[in-house]
């Protein structure tokens, strides 16, 4: 018999089941327009337990350019865990799920 945790709102309807995937953010990579970030990191082994590697990217410290345009010349590329990086000029936040 399959064992877990759900649960639901007032309407009845489910907002949280055990069975789905949550996610788990890992860590932060702070970049901004005037500092570009570039390097490397790597994902430890034991985050990911059946689990799958993702990021993303924030605008927030972008300033007063296009997000886009910002990114014109940024390279983001993921192998295996580690995620390698360069001239991203904002946040990237990753983790898995």
């Amino acid at each position: 018999m399959p064992q877990g945790l759900e649960v639901f709102n007032e309407q009845g309807l489910s907002v949280f089941n055990s069975a789905d995937r949550v996610v788990r953010i890992i860590g932060v990579i702070t970049g901004t327009e005037a500092a570009p970030s570039s390097g490397s990191v790597t994902v430890p082994l034991e985050y990911f337990n059946n689990n799958t590697l993702f990021y993303f990217l924030t605008e927030t410290a972008v300033g007063l350019t296009p997000l886009g345009k910002a990114l014109s010349g940024a390279r983001i590329n993921v192998s295996g865990s580690t995620i390698v990086y360069s001239s991203v000029p904002c946040n990237i936040i990753y983790g898995v799920y």
